[in-house]
């Protein structure tokens, strides 16, 4: 199928057709209310940054929002919440009429196969695992996630030959969706340490990570008079999920 009519598809495939247009770095910060997904359920694309065009009628909708800080950040936000369905041309068939927030977009697969892909996604992260500064500790906090690592350490020879925090890092990153941007070539991804959601397409850094230990690690050094403090970032499982796609 031709990736134009792709793109204005209302299945699975067309929504995360839709999702790849969005580049990370300009969306980060956007809030929930107009993240890329819900964006893409009404049929839009990323054209530019901070600029969408419906896949169907063509029409282009600027979703910059103010400081939030700003008196009426409120009302813009439910402004642009409501134009989202009502930008579209008259004749438009996403006008008013987005998918439904329902939508599954977990694939239904069997216990077994759920295992070996983990397994294998685990393994595919282990360079830009490696390439995360050492001191920044992903830590496990969940009984699924510490099982799953067990089973990484019984099933993987590539993973075991790891140090534990690479191998706790690949499992963890593994359990919260991720994997490596399969976009980008595999030696730029980690060198940028790009990841990709297994499911909604979502593209992040981790590289933000490094650079925040290293200003924390400067900030220490310079407020240090006779002693060299070491710094180091933990991140658990809740605030991955949160704020690695901030980066």
């Amino acid at each position: 199928m031709d990736q134009g009519d792709l793109i204005k598809e209302r299945t699975v495939a067309g929504l995360l057709a839709r999702l790849k247009s969005y580049a990370s770095l300009p969306w980060s910060n956007k809030p929930i209310e107009v993240s890329p997904l819900v964006c893409s359920r009404h049929g839009w694309l990323s054209r530019e940054p901070d600029t969408l065009g419906c896949v169907d009628c063509g029409a282009s909708l600027c979703v910059r929002l103010p400081l939030q800080t700003t008196e009426n950040y409120g009302q813009q936000l439910m402004d642009m919440v409501t134009n989202l369905a009502r930008a579209h041309s008259d004749n438009c068939p996403w006008l008013n009429d987005p998918m439904p927030d329902d939508t599954p977009l977990l694939p239904f697969t069997d216990p077994d196969a759920d295992l070996r892909a983990f397994l294998n996604i685990s393994e595919s992260l282990a360079p830009i695992s490696a390439a995360v500064n050492p001191n920044v500790r992903f830590t496990l906090q969940c009984t699924v996630a510490r099982d799953l690592l067990e089973f990484v350490r019984s099933r993987s020879d590539c993973l075991l030959s790891l140090p534990d925090d690479v191998r706790q890092r690949c499992c963890l990153l593994a359990v919260a969706g991720w994997c490596p941007d399969s976009t980008t070539a595999a030696a730029q991804a980690a060198r940028n340490r790009l990841i990709c959601c297994c499911f909604c397409q979502r593209r992040v850094g981790l590289l933000s990570l490094n650079r925040g230990l290293e200003q924390q690690q400067l900030q220490a050094a310079s407020s240090a008079s006779t002693a060299t403090t070491n710094t180091t970032v933990v991140v658990d499982d809740a605030s991955l999920s949160d704020g690695v796609e901030a980066g």
